[in-house]
């Protein structure tokens, strides 16, 4: 098992909506996120969790390629970053 790098407080993981997205690396040294309830929760993506709340459902949005999106399924939120 990878370790855990837990700095800062995630948020809740979108799948089970009781753990919390932790950072940890992968083998290679790659930058993941997954669920802290592992292995009830087999939820990881590679995209990073932010701390803002999706306006449509409330669970969590994920950051990729310039745009937040929301992982709960079947909500379908996406939203542009805005630059600064």
């Amino acid at each position: 098992e990878g370790a855990i790098y837990a700095c800062k407080v995630m948020p809740v993981c979108p799948k089970c909506g009781k753990g919390r997205m932790l950072e940890r690396k992968s083998a290679k040294g790659r930058v993941y996120y997954g669920c802290s309830n592992y292995p009830k929760c087999n939820y990881m993506t590679w995209d990073e969790p932010v701390p803002e709340k999706c306006p449509q459902c409330g669970s969590t949005l994920f950051k990729k390629k310039g745009q937040l999106y929301c992982a709960k399924e079947g909500c379908g939120f996406v939203k542009a970053i805005e630059k600064k």
